[in-house]
């Protein structure tokens, strides 16, 4: 009994252009093809195959690694360690999703945090305990900031492949009152900051600090330092350690210029 391309497709709800793609790897043939009309037929034997394609792809097989593994002897044995190699890599696949969706989650409170005021706007708030790991770069304009911040990132990713955490750097009050931007260090807020290596592990600690969001090109960043300088004297407020700047989201604005939604802080003392 032959049944036609078409008739093949319905019955495996699979596209003709896939099955012409199966074709062409291999995996599946005709089992007669009329070389007057060129119409293609299969035969009832032929459904084992399909199902047997399906069933690899439902494991995570590609299409090339099922068309080497239909050239073999399918046993048991070969099966189950098949079975096994997919379920390992699906679990590490889970594995990423989750810390995916987890900082997907984190990325979502902070980006609300900073809409739940107008930017550049200063404000006073309380800010918990934050654990980071910081690496000693010292970085006097953007173009040094950029490779130092690279240098960072790609030991990281080494280290632990994609790096799901907020990049920080932090900024001495003294240059900034100097009228200049100086990284002193590059900060990396991770949910397991002990697991990153290379660097101190170092604690921002809770309490009062005066704060503001901004977004903008991280270059026109010192006049929201200045902003913050400015009012913490107008209040009469004594600062405590170095400014933070928390880069929570990089973007390209309409002119393809580089921006950051950013969060500016630096602890005060309360008296």
């Amino acid at each position: 009994m032959r049944f036609s391309i078409g008739e093949m497709s319905k019955m495996h709800n699979l596209s003709v252009q896939t099955l012409r793609y199966y074709e062409r790897l291999d995996l599946i043939k005709p089992a007669y093809i009329n070389e007057e009309t060129g119409y293609r037929y299969y035969s009832i034997e032929q459904f084992i195959v399909l199902d047997l394609i399906k069933q690899c792809k439902l494991m995570g097989l590609s299409l090339e690694e099922i068309s080497k593994l239909m050239k073999e002897e399918i046993t048991p044995s070969r099966l189950l360690g098949i079975l096994q190699q997919q379920k390992q890599s699906l679990e590490q696949k889970i594995e990423e999703l989750t810390a995916a969706k987890k900082h997907m989650t984190f990325l979502e409170e902070r980006i609300r945090d900073a809409m739940a005021q107008p930017m550049g706007t200063v404000s006073i708030s309380y800010k918990e305990e934050r654990h980071l790991v910081a690496y000693s770069y010292l970085s006097r304009n953007t173009e040094e900031l950029e490779i130092n911040l690279r240098k960072v990132l790609l030991e990281l990713e080494q280290q632990e492949g994609i790096l799901n955490s907020e990049i920080a750097f932090s900024a001495p009050v003294e240059e900034i009152s100097k009228g200049q931007v100086v990284y002193d260090r590059i900060l990396i807020y991770a949910e397991s900051p002990q697991a990153l290596k290379g660097g101190e592990q170092v604690i921002l600690p809770e309490g009062t600090y005066l704060t503001l969001y901004y977004d903008d090109h991280y270059g026109d960043n010192l006049k929201y330092y200045e902003k913050l300088l400015k009012a913490a004297k107008k209040q009469d407020i004594i600062l405590e350690g170095d400014f933070y700047e928390f880069s929570i989201m990089p973007k390209i604005d309409s002119g393809r210029k580089e921006k950051s939604l950013v969060e500016l802080m630096i602890k005060i003392r309360i008296s």
